[in-house]
C-alpha cells in the first residue's frame, strides 16, 4: 500500500514513475522522476524498511491459527476480507478527467480548477507554488499540462 504513486497519464496503472511508502521513495524510474544530490541515497528498500512499508495479506484461516509466526516474516500481516464483491467500476475513483490550470502573467494570478465528474460541480480554486509559476512563465512548449507533474 503506497502513500503516493505517480504515473505518466499514458501509462496509468501499469508503469509508475515513482512509489512513495512511509515517506520514503521505494521505487522510481531511472534518472527521470527524482533529482537528488550525488551523495543522497534512496533507503526505502534497505534494511528493515521493506518490512515497515508493506503488508502481507493471507487467508483468514491462516491468520486465526497464527501460521505466519513460524515463517519468520517481519512484515505486518493482515487477513484478506470482503474481496469477493469488489468491482472496478464501483470501487475505483474515476480517472477520466484532468484539471485545468490557468495563469495570467498580467495579474500574476494562477489557479487550478477541476470539476467532479459525478456532480459536475466546480471545486475550490487552489494557488500554484512559486516554482510552477516560473515554468508557466517560461512557456509550455506545446506539451499538454496534464502530462506534467505538479505537487501542491
Amino acid at each position: 500500500m503506497a502513500d503516493l504513486v505517480l504515473w505518466r497519464p499514458e501509462f496509468f496503472g501499469t508503469k509508475p514513475e515513482m512509489v512513495i511508502k512511509g515517506g520514503q521513495i521505494v521505487s522510481s524510474s531511472n534518472k527521470k522522476s527524482v533529482v537528488l544530490d550525488k551523495d543522497a541515497q534512496l533507503l526505502g528498500t534497505c534494511g528493515k524498511s521493506p518490512c515497515a512499508n508493506s503488508v502481507l495479506f493471507i487467508s483468514k484461516a491462516s491468520y486465526e491459527i497464527g501460521a505466519t509466526n513460524t515463517y519468520g516474516i517481519c512484515k505486518h500481516v493482515e487477513p484478506i476480507r470482503d474481496c469477493r464483491s469488489l468491482n472496478r467500476t464501483q470501487h475505483m475513483y474515476p480517472i477520466n478527467f484532468s484539471p485545468r490550470i490557468a495563469y495570467s502573467s498580467s495579474t500574476a494570478k494562477n489557479i487550478l480548477n477541476y470539476t467532479e465528474p459525478e456532480t459536475n460541480q466546480s471545486k475550490q480554486l487552489l494557488p500554484i507554488k512559486e516554482e510552477i509559476k516560473n515554468v508557466l512563465k517560461s512557456g509550455l512548449n506545446n506539451q499538454m499540462l496534464s502530462h506534467r507533474y505538479y505537487l501542491f
